[in-house]
């Protein structure tokens, strides 16, 4: 979101102070899930050099299952987290302009959400 965010500025109006803002807000995020998307690369490679995938273990899978479900977790937590942050930038005028620009987006697509970006 961030990042078309920074795309769209000129859109809705973006102050310079409010780019680097976000900018800082992307590249911490950025820097998080890096860390936690090794963490699961490195897990899901040990899962796989440690398993005979033909015995299965039902322990083991689901150990495994709710390690990488930790992860997924702990991903979009992180997404919900830098998408409050980044609009928390915003003045009500420029995400209200930001919720047109999505349903617009969305009504050439055809689907039909509701509001996102809403405080």
């Amino acid at each position: 979101m961030g990042e078309r965010l920074l795309h769209m500025g000129c859109e809705i109006g973006l102050t310079d102070e409010q780019k680097t803002s976000i900018e800082t807000i992307l590249d911490a995020a950025k820097a998080e899930a890096e860390v936690t998307v090794t963490a699961m690369r490195d897990s899901r490679e040990a899962w796989q050099e440690s398993h005979d995938p033909t015995v299965f273990d039902q322990a083991a899978a689901e150990a495994f299952a709710e390690t990488q479900a930790a992860y997924h977790a702990d991903l979009m937590v992180l997404r919900m987290r830098t998408t409050s942050e980044v609009l928390s930038v915003l003045t009500p005028e420029q995400i209200e302009q930001l919720e047109e620009i999505r349903q617009e987006h969305e009504d050439k697509r055809g689907h039909r959400g509701g509001k996102r970006f809403g405080r």
